[in-house]
């Protein structure tokens, strides 16, 4: 899936529990990695028109952190 969000355009693999960002109007973060990185996730929110996606990334021992969109402006494919 492809979908974006008022600065970035992601795509998302919920198979293989991955998602990378494509492009964007600011530099991605830490945990985002560089445009075009696959980074897996631990849990990811259902991605609707007009809501933020809530990613959650475990980077070590459990422990958890999370990274929030912008709100989702399309879904591409």
């Amino acid at each position: 899936m492809i979908f974006e969000t008022m600065n970035s355009t992601y795509h998302l693999d919920p198979a293989g529990a991955r998602i990378r960002r494509i492009k964007g109007a600011y530099a991605p973060t830490r945990r985002q990695g560089t445009d075009g990185e696959w980074k897996n996730y631990a849990m990811i929110s259902e991605v609707q028109v007009g809501e933020s996606v809530i990613i959650v990334w475990t980077i070590s021992d459990g422990v958890a952190i999370s990274t929030e969109t912008s709100v989702v402006q399309q879904i591409v494919s």
